[in-house]
């Protein structure tokens, strides 16, 4: 921008005036002010001035002494540079309508630099140059002191950019033309959101125009604003008869029909929905009936109520045909009233659309509940696919058809019915089904009556010839038990008559360990996934009571402890008793869907006594055996045991043709410690060793105690190598053991081993023993302590 430009528009800035306005827009700093909207219309102030200054300039004096003129051109520079930078874009337009001069605001706008814009005509960045041209050439001529109009300029990318335009006149020049100041300010944002507006405005309205409901507004006062034509098309009221009047002195039905709470209630803020309403059909003497919908008015800016809006809708031909419903209904209803069957009509989809009072009599429904329900829920469940499958099938075939069903009546009975239906045709179109029910109830009953006799009857023989097949198997099985020498073959027996005496059950045998502190499984059958393996005695209810436990249902009973998670659905714990004391438990699981009758509880009952009998039985047999070939300190076997079963195994190993061993093993030092620290801690010592010695053995071997401190192992199927290493565990193990008399470790125990291999060293049980022993006295005279075998 030149200096002539800057002097031009300032001249009238050096005036009080002038220099007052400037010193309000600056602070002490020269910073701008901080409200925006003060400092816009401060300039707005500074821009009217300046033109007033260019319609009527002061010709200025030039002062006398140079500290004035220093003031006035620093004065002139500051307001320069503020017309330069400000918010608006200033320019002088020639008398050719070309850019003489133009402030960088006004560059910055149309995206032109000073020199170009220099070179531009009006018609160069004006969107409608005609209108511009015409406005300035006016204000230039002196037609008008100062034109504003609002159009677009075109800048430098070709995009258009909405301005206002305010031309106002410069003062004529030497030479006689005239020029024209305008100032553009930049009104985009505003025309496009006054665009948008419109636009919104402008589709609102279409939208509500072309509702097919009526639609219409009112303020707070409870005048109408609003009238669309859905309105003018339901209460045929014309909307320049309501708008801008009274709500109820325009339409007074509507106050009538109660809608002035629904008024009141929207401009509190609240959302109201009303039926039924009752409104004169315009033209005729019949009502109508509307629905409405009301709601409040909210205002954009601070959500305040300025009215209400409500959505009206004609309901009339809805209701019309409700009426025509009901009055078919009533006469079908006189034609099967009265009728003693069950007399029902429904629709294609089963929902019920008619019954008589027979039907409430039979069903026990009333008519307002059942017609609210589909014939699929009278049906009881077995039924249901039958009664689907005849609908479709008579849909098809249009022809009637008859069938028995059984229904549910309300208090939960059932009720059989014969039932004859058939379609009910409108206009060639099946629509719905009529059936007529005659309750044939008490006959069936009476036949099933004699069915179930006759099932029991049946029933009852298959049963005792059951009972006589289980208590002849019982019988087999006490026998049997009888006849068992081992508790392996009482296990197996039981397996095999409880999977035949309860084939749909799983069970198991239970019996209590000897210390009485653990309860072990002997023997299964059927599914035990649920049962526990191994449990404490106080876990089961029917060993604590000591008697049957039986529980149906698991799910409220008093279950034992030893069933796994989740417990089967029922399950009998009957105990085993000998002698008034208890010596296992049988337990039978219920499968799922099934119980325990009471027959197969005294069945388990009867299996358990033979069982508990045999065991005892075989647990007296058992001791009085062992009493007779253990020896009663270590629980090894005595002498006598160890020579029969040495002549036993030497006999098998003649026939096989495999080696035999025995290890004669005996304390060194035994005499010594029992002469220090007495006998008791001699008889620790010998049961210390016996249950190493049982502890170590394999399966088959033998471990018994010869004589005094002396022990004997018999070792089948093992040489001289094997027997030697077992022989030297032995010694460590013996060398390894502590044992406490009184609170007091004994001096450290060691033992002499001798070996003799059948059939090197003996072939007969006396041989073997001689050569064991023999070897045993050398181990002992070369020091004891170690393992020799026989020569």
């Amino acid at each position: 921008m030149n200096l002539g430009f800057c002097r031009l528009l300032v001249a009238g800035r050096n005036s009080p005036a002038g220099k007052g306005g400037g010193a309000k827009k600056m602070d002490n700093e020269g910073k701008p002010p901080k409200d925006l909207s003060s400092e816009l219309e401060s300039l707005r102030e500074e821009i009217a001035h300046l033109q007033s200054l260019i319609q009527n300039p002061i010709v200025e004096s030039a002062p006398p002494e140079a500290a004035k003129a220093i003031a006035a051109t620093q004065a002139m520079n500051w307001q320069a540079g503020l017309l330069e930078n400000g918010p608006f874009g200033l320019a002088i337009i020639d008398s050719q309508f070309r850019i003489e001069s133009a402030n960088r605001t006004f560059c910055r706008m149309l995206g032109y630099d000073e020199q170009e814009m220099l070179s531009l005509h009006i018609q160069n960045i004006a969107q409608d140059p005609d209108t511009c041209m015409r406005v300035t050439e006016q204000v230039r001529t002196g037609v008008a002191q100062s034109s504003k109009i609002e159009a677009q300029f075109i800048d430098k990318n070709r995009e258009p950019v909405w301005i206002q335009f305010t031309a106002s006149a410069v003062q004529k020049e030497e030479t006689g033309a005239s020029r024209c100041l305008i100032v553009v300010e930049d009104i985009g944002a505003r025309k496009w959101a006054e665009l948008e507006i419109k636009a919104e405005k402008q589709l609102l309205e279409r939208l509500i125009n072309s509702s097919v409901d009526g639609i219409f507004a009112f303020d707070c006062d409870g005048f109408f604003t609003v009238w669309n034509p859905g309105m003018e098309r339901i209460f045929g009221i014309a909307a320049k008869e309501v708008l801008g009047r009274p709500a109820f002195q325009a339409c007074p039905f509507l106050k009538d029909s109660g809608e002035d709470e629904n008024f009141a209630a929207a401009l509190k803020g609240q959302k109201i929905i009303s039926k039924d309403k009752a409104y004169p059909i315009p033209g005729t003497t019949r009502q109508g009936y509307f629905e409405g919908y009301y709601g409040p008015m909210l205002n954009a800016r601070d959500g305040e109520i300025i009215g209400g809006l409500a959505i009206i809708r004609d309901v009339t031909e809805r209701k019309r045909a409700e009426e025509a419903r009901e009055a078919s209904e009533q006469r079908y209803r006189e034609l099967f009233e009265n009728a003693y069957d069950m007399v029902y009509t429904h629709d294609m989809e089963g929902l019920l659309t008619s019954i008589n009072k027979a039907a409430e009599r039979i069903t026990g429904y009333a008519r307002a509940e059942a017609l609210q329900m589909n014939i699929l829920q009278f049906v009881a469940p077995e039924f249901q696919e039958n009664v689907k499958r005849i609908l479709y099938r008579q849909s098809i075939n249009e022809a009637p058809i008859t069938q028995e069903l059984d229904i549910l009546a309300r208090d939960g009975s059932r009720i059989t019915l014969e039932v004859s239906s058939r379609l009910i045709f409108e206009q060639g179109k099946p629509m719905g089904v009529q059936g007529i029910a005659r309750n044939i109830t008490e006959r069936k009953r009476t036949e099933m009556a004699l069915q179930e006799a006759n099932e029991k009857l049946e029933a009852w023989v298959k049963d005792l010839e059951q009972r006589t097949r289980e208590m002849t198997l019982l019988s087999e099985m006490g026998d049997i038990l009888r006849a068992c020498l081992t508790t392996e073959e009482v296990y197996e027996v039981i397996v095999r008559v409880a999977q035949e005496v309860f084939p749909v059950l799983g069970g198991a045998l239970y019996v209590i360990g000897p210390l009485r502190n653990i309860v072990e499984a002997v023997a299964e059958w059927g599914d035990t996934s649920n049962m526990e393996l191994a449990f404490a005695p106080d876990d089961c209810w029917a060993l604590r009571r000591g008697r049957v436990h039986c529980v149906e249902d698991t799910g409220v009973g008093l279950l034992c402890k030893h069933l796994h998670t989740p417990p089967p659905k029922g399950y009998i714990c009957v105990p085993m008793m000998a002698q008034s004391e208890a010596v296992g438990i049988l337990h039978l699981a219920q499968p799922e869907g099934a119980q325990i009758p009471e027959s197969k509880q005294r069945l388990a009952m009867a299996l358990a006594e033979h069982v508990a009998m045999a065991l005892s039985n075989l647990r007296l047999h058992e001791t009085l055996r062992n009493q007779s070939i253990r020896d009663q300190l270590t629980g090894l076997f005595n002498r006598s045991f160890m020579e029969e079963s040495l002549e036993l195994e030497l006999r098998r190993a003649v026939r096989s043709q495999n080696p035999l061993s025995i290890i004669m093993l005996a304390l060194d030092n035994f005499q010594d410690l029992t002469e220090r620290h007495g006998l008791d801690a001699g008889d620790t010592i010998l049961r210390r060793t016996a249950m190493m010695l049982q502890a170590n053995v394999r399966k088959g071997d033998i471990a018994c105690r010869f004589s005094g401190q002396t022990f004997i192992l018999v070792l089948p199927n093992a040489g001289f190598d094997i027997c030697l290493k077992r022989a030297e565990t032995m010694l460590e193990l013996v060398r390894t053991l502590e044992v406490k008399n009184q609170s007091e470790l004994v001096d450290r125990i060691s033992a002499s081993v001798g070996l003799a291999v059948f059939p090197n060293n003996g072939q007969t049980v006396e041989a073997m023993l001689r050569s064991a022993e023999s070897a045993l006295n050398r181990a002992k005279v070369s020091g004891g302590n170690r393992a020799i075998g026989a020569i």
